[in-house]
Parts: C-alpha cells; structure tokens; sequence
C-alpha cells in the first residue's frame, strides 16, 4: 500500500471537504441567473459575484444542444427539428 506523506494527506482531506461542501450547498458557477433575472425571479440565490452576460452561451447555446442530443437518442441528426441539422 503506497503510504502519502502527512502534507499529502493533509491536502487532500482539505480538498475532499471543499468539495463535499461545495456539492452539499448545491452551488455550481453556472450564468443561469442571467435567465432567472430575464425572468424576474425575486430570489435567485446567488452566493457570490453576479452573472456574466460573456458566459451566456452556456445557457444560450449549450444546453439546447444537449436538449437536443439527448431528445434525439444522441443521434447525429437532430429528427426533432424541422432543419434536421447535424449534431456534430
């Protein structure tokens, strides 16, 4: 068994805790509240900082892609949309 030295081990359970912490708050650095102010949201819930519109292809562009990858079996052409375009 590979035995870590004591810095090591530090590191990583300080690293291990961050993470745990950060998915337990259930934060992601996502530009979602771009939207949710579009949408007039009262209480967005961000924690820190403010939303770019420079990330907006994240939800612009990004995720209707997925949406459409996923909707179509993950299929190379879109079946779903009337251009049948690729989605490569």
């Amino acid at each position: 068994m590979r035995r870590f030295s004591k810095e090591k081990l530090t590191i990583w359970i300080f690293f291990l805790c961050l993470g745990v912490f950060y998915v337990s708050q259930c934060w992601s650095p996502s530009s979602y509240g771009l939207v949710l102010r579009q949408l007039e949201v009262a209480d967005a819930g961000l924690v820190w900082s403010r939303p770019r519109p420079i990330r907006s292809d994240e939800w612009a562009v990004v995720t209707p892609l997925t949406q459409a990858a996923v909707r179509n079996d993950f299929q190379r052409i879109n079946q779903s949309s009337y251009y049948k375009e690729d989605l490569r």
